[in-house]
């Protein structure tokens, strides 16, 4: 039997917005690939703007040059309390 633990419920709530935000986004990035006009749910940057609080939760769709992918990263905190983009896809 594993031992469960309990976390606030603010907490929960951060993560299931945070979940929800990042799966529109990839359904979108997906959706857009086949269709013309769609609003894309992550800024579209060449370069990444400083990870802090105010971009904390943010999308960001860093565009790939010419035959380079485009990549998708979320700006969040880390346990020692600095902030990171870290590439979702």
């Amino acid at each position: 039997m594993q031992d469960l633990i309990t976390v606030p419920g603010d907490f929960v709530t951060v993560i299931n917005n945070n979940f929800q935000t990042l799966q529109s986004a990839i359904d979108n990035l997906e959706d857009s690939s086949s269709s013309s006009g769609s609003t894309a749910m992550a800024d579209i940057q060449t370069n990444f703007p400083t990870p802090n609080t105010a971009n904390r939760g943010k999308l960001l769709l860093l565009a790939g040059t010419t035959g380079v992918s485009d990549k998708l990263y979320c700006c969040m905190k880390l346990a020692d309390d600095t902030y990171e983009w870290l590439q979702i896809r």
